[in-house]
Formats: structure tokens, sequence, C-alpha cells
């Protein structure tokens, strides 16, 4: 089975605490298959498709941003689009307090049916304002404020002040910490990181590896 070499890039975070957990590969999916231990789950593509991939991310990670810009859009045109496969996403907060911030945006968008919207929206802006002329300095400085939120937010049609008022509410923030957990208990080690037909895999590795890994699920 094939399995992915770790891809060291800028924006490739590492996690503070390291995972204690023994369990095999195989159970690792099979946990990370489930809701039991990160509660609502942050789902693109059908909840029925066979195939699946759970991604942990940071908002304001470069790495992300890369795996979004490139093999994540590939995968989604090629297999979710199809109803093969659905990306289970859980995002994370890694690199500093507007990571928090958006990730909690990420379960606010959801409750007005907007995740992937939004998803994309955040990933969007941060490459287009920063990442994409290599401006990752970004990454260490404030720059998901509440405002840029509500813009993005109103951007993908969100009522504002809902949203707004979810920002602060503390269950989205526990449902951001109960994603820590998970990753740590799946042997993830910083961010971007997947697991995929009982493999983890670290940073943005190339569409193919993905494939390969995918198509042995269909």
């Amino acid at each position: 089975m094939l399995l992915a070499p770790a891809v060291l890039l800028i924006g490739f975070f590492v996690l503070s605490e390291p995972s204690n957990s023994t369990k095999s590969l195989d159970s690792r999916n099979d946990e990370a298959k489930t809701s039991e231990d990160v509660g609502q789950e942050l789902i693109i593509g059908e909840t029925s498709a066979r195939a699946v991939i759970v991604e942990y991310a940071d908002f304001k990670c470069p790495s992300c941003g890369a795996f979004h810009q490139e093999a994540g859009r590939e995968l989604r045109a090629n297999y979710v689009q199809e109803n093969k496969l659905k990306i289970v996403f859980r995002p994370m907060n890694v690199i500093g307090p507007d990571s928090g911030r958006a990730a909690v945006g990420a379960y606010c968008a959801t409750d007005q049916s907007k995740f992937v919207e939004y998803h994309d929206a955040v990933f969007d802006f941060m490459w287009e304002n920063y990442y994409k002329a290599q401006n990752y300095q970004a990454e260490f400085e404030d720059v998901l404020t509440e405002s840029v939120l509500s813009d993005i937010s109103r951007g993908i049609e969100l009522d504002v002040a809902s949203f707004k008022n979810c920002l602060n509410d503390d269950s989205k923030l526990a449902q951001v910490n109960s994603n820590e957990v998970s990753a740590q208990n799946a042997g993830v080690r910083g961010t971007p990181s997947f697991v995929v037909n009982g493999e983890v895999i670290a940073g943005p590795q190339p569409y193919q590896v993905f494939k390969s890994l995918v198509d042995l699920q269909l």
C-alpha cells in the first residue's frame, strides 16, 4: 500500500502535544470516519460517498491553502462532484488566535448551511491576499479578524449579525478543541494532515498520492 512521505514546506505546523496513541493505522482510520470523538462534522461532498478523506487543517497554514488550491480542487472535481468521495474537514487552532476564530467560523457557517462556501472563501482570501505572493509573514499576524471574517460571511450571503454572535459561542470553540484531541488520537503531528485508507498523510501531497488511496476505497 502506498505510503506518502511527509512534505516539509513553509506552513506545515507541528502540534504542540505529541500523541501517545498506540493504535494501528486501520483502527485510527475507523475512528476518523466516525463522529464519536468530535461531535459535529464538516463535510465537503455527499455524506453517503463511499470514499473518505479526513483533513486536519488550519485556515492560516500556507500548506493547507496549497492543498486547497491544488490537490483539493482536483479531488473535488474528479471524485466529490461524482459523489464518490467526501472530505471530512476538521479545522485546527494551531498557528494563532485568528486560526481559532476562523475555525469557529466554519461551524457558524455550517449553522447557516454555508460551510463549503465559507471554507473556500477563507482559504481563497488568504491565498489571494498573502500566500499567492509568498507573503508568509501573514501567518504570524492577526489577519482573520472578526471584521475580515464578517466581510467574508457577507460575501457568501450569511446573516452577518448571527455569524458575529456565533464567533463567541463557547460550544463552537469546544468543537474546535475536540478536533485537536481527534488529531492526536489519529497520530497526526501537524497541519495539513490527512487520514485516508488507513494512512496518515502529512503535508499537501500531489493529487496522485490521494488519488491512489481514494481509488482503493472504491
